[in-house]
């Protein structure tokens, strides 16, 4: 998100399409406009993990084909993809760029900033930011915009972001109709036609109500067709023995931790935590190697196919 009125206060004319131009102008919006109380760049870091899920995971997805660090097509964890991007992050909330003190910023109080016009850039959850400077924080529609994530300078390839449409559903380990009960998740209760009437009043319902060209439609049935890590399918099966994905990241971040080690340290304990996993047969091996970051609704059945045996044992997921 961005606020189209500071950009033309500093000669900005478009949105950055990658992760350097966006660093670029946030330390040049900050060194022009700071001594005003306005700032390039702020994240909502008091919520880490949700911040760094829209900051950072979405983007990996997209640009390097993993989710939340595991690579389908290797079948193992690559979190060292992560490094362009964590990087352009870590420049991001420098004290060059963003605004000071972010890491106490709540979700809210960075919305409030930026409908205040003190915050150039953001990044946040396309569902849910036009409904918010409507009704909660109300902004002029044309006084800011929306725009991609922008593209990780090191980016290996050119996937779809992932579209989350409903909330979380549980399918019990004792049950004895799992295919059953995941069939009528995958059928029914991630559909399009019953996720509709839940998302017909908010900023994507346009994306369900048949407004869309073919390329779009095909873009968002891609979207919904990617896959899950192994730790989010299935998080009893893969013991960490040492901190997890968020904590490492806002180490990386805020620590002493360097961005190389950090991913490096998460690389080797998911790998170790996922192939203990699969040795004790809590979990199946996902490997999809035909999987195609552009296209990952060509191996949708062959992945349904391996999510049953990642529900295997006490999980509760």
């Amino acid at each position: 998100y961005y606020n189209k009125e500071i950009f033309a206060r500093c000669g900005i004319t478009e949105p950055p399409k990658t992760l350097s131009e966006m660093v670029d102008m946030a330390r040049q919006i900050t060194k022009k406009l700071s001594n005003n109380r306005i700032y390039g760049f702020a994240q909502n870091m008091k919520d880490g993990e949700d911040a760094l899920f829209y900051c950072l995971m979405n983007g990996m997805t997209r640009d390097h084909g993993i989710y939340e660090g595991f690579d389908y097509r290797k079948g193992r964890y690559d979190f060292t993809l992560f490094y362009g991007g964590l990087s352009s992050l870590k420049e991001l909330l420098d004290e060059d760029s963003a605004m000071s003190g972010c890491e106490n910023l709540s979700m809210d109080a960075l919305r409030d900033l930026f409908a205040r016009g003190r915050i150039a850039m953001y990044f946040g959850d396309s569902f849910k930011e036009q409904r918010v400077y409507k009704e909660l924080f109300p902004m002029e529609e044309d006084s800011y915009g929306m725009a991609p994530i922008p593209r990780d300078d090191l980016a290996d390839c050119e996937g779809i972001l992932p579209v989350s449409l409903s909330g979380g559903w549980l399918v019990s380990s004792k049950t004895d109709h799992r295919e059953e009960a995941l069939t009528v998740l995958w059928e029914l209760l991630y559909s399009e036609d019953y996720l509709k009437g839940y998302y017909e009043d908010y900023s994507i319902g346009y994306l369900l109500d048949g407004k869309l060209e073919e390329e779009q439609k095909q873009m968002l049935n891609s979207a919904m067709a990617l896959p899950r890590a192994p730790h989010i399918l299935n998080s009893e099966a893969i013991t960490i023995q040492s901190s997890g994905i968020y904590e490492v990241l806002y180490s990386v971040l805020y620590g002493d931790m360097s961005v190389k080690s950090g991913l490096q340290k998460l690389t080797e304990v998911y790998n170790s935590g996922y192939a203990n996993g699969i040795k004790n047969k809590r979990l199946g091996r996902l490997y999809l190697p035909d999987y195609d970051p552009q296209k990952p609704e060509l191996t949708l059945e062959t992945y349904r196919q391996l999510v049953l045996p990642l529900y295997h044992g006490n999980s509760g997921n």
